[in-house]
């Protein structure tokens, strides 16, 4: 049954991290790019802007165009930005506008509203957001700092089929110096009359309206090759400087950043060359070059986390070599339950811990952890628990189960799985728990994940780092039978090679046997390299004479909806299973303390 719970285990954590998929988005960022003309002669209304360029169309959270639609215009005056929003409503009377104008910031965002974004430099910790309901109650911040005020005015009609807004936003309020370049930008409107909230922005943010890399851009210069010199060119050349002056010392990472900057350097000649010409001089090609360069320096962000990775490996590699004072690798254990992630660069131990200590009572499942770090040599390990002893016969080692955790490549977006807020970002991730670390294997390098199908005619690794999860077979079309994509962990622990210099983390997990005496048992956990035993770190499990009473909280996981049962051997889709598989992951679960899953 252990094997069977593994096995379940691990292709709920593969599939279901798998098989989230990336929404459709519509255009946001330099795709979104708008020149406000003068204000001066024009009448601030829809009407009277009716020969004016629009913000338009609005795109819903899940990509698409909004269904109820909306349009919004900014123009310069010589003072202040005048943004004028009108937002169509075929069903005026339904308008929810509960909250009324006061004196100070009125929370308007469970009416009718529609919200300014403004970021003068594309900062994340420097932006300003405006929000007004159809009461023209209005609320003001800058990032989330609700005591910032700003002298902004605002008016807000409603006629038979729309409502709209003008709001006037002085350029001192939001950092006047900026006003004559670029700006990130966005107007986001939140509608309520349809009977529940649907969410809609100019430059397509999805559901978070306060993703700064999602803005589109406002414009406020007439030369597109000054914009891109400060914006691109002159951050490009700093920060390529940066980087080769920092690897010159070690040939080796001065050859990796070059092979890095080869392809950004070909992306960026055009934006290069078009700045150094002049131009350009249309907006659509202005846009084409600002997203281009905006990408390459995106991809500068991430030599930049490798480089930074590289010198601090050697960095510590140094200091570990130090602490192992001639042995051919490291072993500590380390806190199982914890926020803090092991990493392949580790914080060095300021002492090295030589005992694993574990306390559970008697029927309890009690996890531990430890890590091995190789000393300037790859190396091939396989860590084991020896039988404790202790009161009465002790605990054979038969109830210990170690598993190595591998790290892999995710992408997502916020969380607290993924602290990042880019689309498309791969974060290598420690999650998930194996007894064959070969299973997945990934790509350092490109960032990219394989899964190995173990097939009559021999293994067989496949590509398994989808951008939209739709697309993968076990996709929302996609039937991936076990048949056809053989993946299966192996039943124990199979020896584990870890490159030099690298920390591996592994993951124990005693479940104390029902008849096991209180008091303290003793044994080790042996690693080795072929049959010698090369490091050993000692373990002590308190078993507690005391009965654990029934826990008083259900223990809940969203665990499946939806799902269809299916003939053996099964599926890696995430809501089709054979019986066994099913039976196998609600008997991991139940071990684990999770009492009452949704099930359907």
């Amino acid at each position: 049954m252990r094997a069977h719970a593994a096995y379940a285990a691990l292709v709920t954590s593969i599939v279901t991290l798998l098989a989230a998929s990336v929404a459709a988005a519509g255009p946001f960022g330099a795709e979104r790019i708008y020149v406000p003309p003068g204000a001066e002669g024009v009448a601030l209304t829809p009407d009277g802007l009716s020969h004016v360029p629009a913000m338009a169309p609005f795109f819903a959270s899940s990509g698409e165009e909004a269904q109820v639609q909306t349009r919004a215009w900014a123009l310069r005056g010589n003072e202040a930005l005048e943004v004028i929003v009108e937002c169509m409503e075929p069903r005026m009377d339904a308008l929810v506008a509960e909250l009324q104008p006061a004196d100070e910031d009125v929370y308007v965002f469970s009416d009718d509203c529609v919200e300014i974004f403004i970021g003068p430099s594309g900062s994340e910790d420097d932006y300003y957001h405006f929000g007004l309901n159809t009461n023209n109650a209005r609320f003001d911040e800058r990032v989330h700092d609700r005591s910032w005020e700003a002298p902004w005015s605002s008016e807000v009609h409603r006629e038979d089929d729309r409502w709209w807004a003008r709001v006037t936003i002085p350029y001192a309020a939001v950092d006047a110096g900026r006003a004559n370049r670029m700006w990130w930008f966005n107007v986001s409107r939140q509608r309520q009359a349809g009977g529940e909230l649907q969410l809609s922005s100019w430059s397509d943010a999805g559901s978070d309206f306060h993703d700064i890399t999602h803005w589109g851009r406002l414009i406020f210069s007439d030369s597109f090759s000054e914009i891109l010199t400060e914006s691109i060119r002159r951050p490009w050349l700093a920060r390529t400087g940066r980087l080769t002056r920092r690897a010159s010392p070690h040939e080796d990472l001065r050859e990796m950043v070059e092979q890095s900057l080869a392809p950004l350097r070909e992306e960026m000649a055009p934006v290069l060359a078009a700045v150094d010409g002049g131009g350009p001089d249309d907006t659509a090609r202005f846009a084409e070059l600002l997203a281009a360069g905006e990408s390459v320096l995106a991809g500068l962000d991430r030599i930049e986390e490798d480089l930074d990775e590289a010198l601090r490996g050697r960095e510590v590699a140094e200091r570990m070599r130090r602490l192992a004072d001639g042995r051919p690798l490291l072993a500590w254990p380390v806190r199982a339950i914890t926020n803090r992630r092991i990493m392949p660069t580790p914080e060095p131990p300021e002492r090295l811990e030589r005992t694993i200590q574990m306390r559970a009572c008697r029927g309890e499942f009690e996890p531990a952890s430890f890590v091995i770090y190789p000393v300037g040599e790859e190396i091939t390990v396989l860590p084991s628990v020896t039988d404790l002893d202790g009161p009465g016969l002790g605990i054979r080692a038969r109830h210990f189960y170690i598993h190595a955790i591998k790290r892999w490549y995710q992408a997502g977006k916020g969380g607290t799985r993924f602290p990042f807020k880019e689309e498309g970002v791969r974060a290598l991730v420690p999650e998930l728990l194996l007894h064959d670390d070969t299973l997945v294997r990934v790509d350092h390098v490109a960032r990219e994940n394989y899964l190995k199908l173990r097939r009559e005619s021999g293994d067989e690794y496949i590509w398994i780092s989808f951008p939209r999860g739709e697309d993968a077979p076990w996709g929302p079309e996609g039937r991936a039978n076990l048949t056809d994509e053989p993946i299966y962990d192996a039943d124990q622990l199979q020896p584990v090679t870890i490159p030099a210099d690298t920390a591996k983390q592994f993951w124990l997990t005693v479940r104390v046997p029902d008849a096991a005496l209180p008091g303290l048992y003793t044994g080790a956990v042996e690693i080795r390299c072929g049959d010698t035993v090369i490091e050993t770190l000692s373990l002590e499990l308190e078993v507690l004479p005391f009965e654990l009473e029934p826990n008083p909280l259900e223990s809940s996981i969203y665990f499946h909806w939806g799902i269809e049962m299916i003939a053996e051997p099964g599926s890696v889709k995430y809501n089709r299973r054979s019986f066994s598989q099913y039976r196998a992951e609600l008997h991991n679960l139940l071990d684990h303390g999770v009492d009452n899953p949704t099930l359907g």
